[in-house]
């Protein structure tokens, strides 16, 4: 058992974080980082440098813009989204083999917290989940995950999503990949799917239903919990929702006509829970408090933030939890949250699933390691409120924060003319009733320039851009990543690398480079200025190679047979990637000495070879090829950038010197 929301960011073994959706009501800069340095086994310095987005999220539009995790997007809510509140907690995750680019895991996470340090520290909160891989897969999990995505797609007509689904950034492939194993789920769902939502209809209206589909059968027992409930009138203490679950579990016939019902709360913020105290009462509710798990640390105390129901058959003498159903996810139990549609009001999803039967009410009478109702939820029988004065009705909803609007370009890319002009430029349209719209450069702001389709830029290649918008007359500021030449986004520079650095970079891939500590410490202190051009961190030699004790030759010589040996032997499916990282890496020692020996000294390009069929795979040593015209694109590049262009090849007949010596 996980103790902690953010563990189930964590690949699974053996296994990379390729790509995955987020959506949320809020989420921080704290978690998402933790969370994309697990899913990706990358710490934020190495996502810097690479930048390759991993994460896609989606909160709702009172959430401050995120910008300062690298790997992560923060897509902003669009302002004729239907909905008042984002207020669903659900994550789709993709996972490949390190050593199989074919084999995957799709992981949905449906939560009823919040992506947030304050969910991990203080509040008490459930999460369901679900891993599919490619291996196991069966028509319920593959229903599950069509229905949460068909989810997600509706959600990002509502968000501005053209960063992550239109750019060209580095890995944009990863998206594609990620699409795919969606869809082999879609052909191969069968049943009904435990994930719903509220798109269409309320939860409580598709309440009886999902239960039904897992069993008909009566109980006896019902436990309602939430972390807010609705207000009540002064003149009508009467709250809705908790009687009207009743009523349609009853109706159903998925309750008995006298159960016993547990509402948990709050003592201290239980909103109309205190004023209707002796309605609830009289209908037959008992008010706990929630059960504090051990594993939070004894004493400890968390507010419960949970939303959820259970429900079960409870036999007299007999400590076997029969027929349980559970319902959790992010929709409180009050009006909008439980009893409406999306449209004008709160976008919510849940799950309702059946634990199975071999569950136990009480963990004293259970046999060893068996599980347990108040071990999965935070239920308890031993403590009750029975005075209303022991409640407080608490401050109810904190106030919203201001918008975060979505600006009128999602991304910019970097480029510098041949005459040395630089320039930020767009690849998206403007919206007609746009006004004006300006980008800060060093300080001064820059208007948009319509022949150019960007801006001049006098500073250096930024890494994010802060925009300034004006339409119809309300003016508005965003920060927008900046794409460079390799199509990463908002990374940091490159630093210079030695040949033996290279390799160290490229030795384990598809697994990013090792990072020193160091660098985490320093990317750390600089947390807070991310994506204003800083400097990557020194690189450290991660390779066999030394320049002390080779000549320029043996060191090219050497580079040359370790990249033929590791990319011949990749699959199809991590080419892309692989060159995507080559190309970056190899140009990050443009100026070392022995690129500049065989430049300037030899007259030799170097990189021939590569372009020889020995050198690469079979599935790229056809020039027709897809792989094989992206491959050598990027070494064609390379050449430019070491400017080794035009020059003689290295193992030529106008090379002998270069051929004899042996490595």
């Amino acid at each position: 058992m996980l103790s902690s929301l953010i563990e189930h960011f964590d690949a699974p073994e053996g296994c990379l974080g390729l790509f995955g959706w987020l959506c949320g009501y809020s989420a921080d800069a704290d978690f998402l980082d933790e969370a994309a340095t697990r899913f990706t086994g990358q710490n934020a310095s190495s996502r810097a440098l690479q930048g390759r987005l991993a994460l896609a999220l989606m909160l709702d539009r009172h959430n401050r813009q995120i910008t300062t995790v690298p790997g992560v997007a923060h897509l902003p809510v669009l302002p004729d989204a239907p909905f008042n509140l984002l207020h669903a907690k659900v994550a789709l995750l993709g996972f490949r083999k390190e050593d199989d680019p074919e084999d995957w895991c799709l992981r949905l996470l449906v939560s009823t917290g919040n992506w947030t340090r304050q969910t991990l520290e203080q509040s008490l909160d459930l999460i369901w989940r679900l891993d599919l891989t490619r291996n196991e897969i069966n028509g319920e999990d593959c229903a599950d995950i069509r229905a949460a995505w068909n989810f997600f797609k509706e959600l990002q007509k509502y968000c501005q999503t053209s960063l992550v689904t239109r750019a060209e950034w580095s890995g944009h492939e990863n998206l594609k990949t990620f699409q795919e194993w969606i869809d082999a789920c879609a052909r191969n769902a069968k049943g009904h799917p435990r994930f719903f939502d509220n798109r269409k209809k309320s939860l409580l209206d598709q309440l009886v239903e999902k239960i039904a589909h897992g069993s008909k059968i009566r109980r006896n027992y019902l436990a309602l919990g939430s972390g807010f409930y609705e207000t009540v009138s002064e003149d009508k203490n009467v709250m809705e929702v908790p009687g009207r679950i009743l009523e349609k579990l009853q109706d159903g016939k998925l309750l008995t006509k006298n159960p016993e019902m547990d509402l948990f709360v709050n003592e201290k913020s239980c909103q109309g829970v205190a004023a209707a105290f002796a309605d609830l009462r009289a209908r037959g509710f008992t008010i706990r408090p929630p059960h504090q798990p051990e594993s939070f640390g004894k004493g400890c105390r968390r507010d419960l933030h949970a939303k959820f129901l259970f429900s079960a058959r409870e036999m007299e003498n007999n400590n076997h939890c029969t027929n349980p159903w559970v319902y959790l996810g992010s929709g409180n139990l009050t009006l909008p949250g439980f009893t409406r549609g999306m449209k004008g009001y709160n976008l919510e999803a849940g799950v309702v699933f059946s634990p199975g039967n071999n569950i136990y009410w009480y963990k004293e009478e259970a046999p060893e390691d068996a599980c347990v109702v108040s071990e999965l939820l935070p239920l308890q029988w031993y403590n009750e409120i029975k005075d209303s004065e022991c409640l407080q009705a608490g401050e109810g909803s904190p106030p919203k924060g201001e918008d975060f609007a979505a600006p009128p370009l999602a991304w910019l890319r970097w480029q510098v003319s041949e005459d040395g002009g630089q320039w930020l430029t767009s690849e998206e349209e403007l919206p007609p009733e746009l006004e004006e719209l300006q980008a800060q450069d060093q300080g001064v702001w820059q208007p948009y320039q319509e022949e150019k389709k960007g801006f001049i830029w006098k500073g250096p290649q930024p890494c994010q851009v802060l925009l300034h918008w004006k339409s119809a007359g309300r003016e508005a500021k965003a920060l927008i990543p900046v794409l460079d030449q390799y199509g990463r986004v908002a990374a940091r520079e490159l630093a210079p690398l030695d040949l033996a650095g290279v390799w160290g970079e490229l030795a384990d891939f598809p697994r990013p480079p090792a990072e020193e500590e160091s660098e985490l410490e320093e990317l750390d202190n600089e947390q807070d200025s991310w994506g204003q051009n800083d400097h990557a961190p020194e690189d450290k030699p991660g390779g066999p190679l030394h320049s002390d004790r080779a000549t320029p030759i043996r060191e090219m010589m050497e580079l040359l047979e370790n990249i033929a040996e590791r990319q011949t032997s990749l699959p199809k499916g991590d080419w892309k990637m692989w060159c995507q990282c080559l190309e970056p890496t190899l140009c990050r020692c443009g100026g070392s000495e022995p690129v500049r020996y065989f430049r300037e000294e030899l007259k030799l390009n170097p990189l021939y070879p590569l372009y020889q069929a020995p050198f690469r795979p079979d599935f790229a040593a056809c020039s027709a090829s897809e792989e094989s015209q992206f491959y050598e694109e990027c070494l064609h590049r390379i050449e430019k950038n070491w400017k080794v262009e035009g020059l003689a090849p290295l193992g030529g007949n106008n090379a002998p010197e270069a051929r004899e010596e042996k490595v």
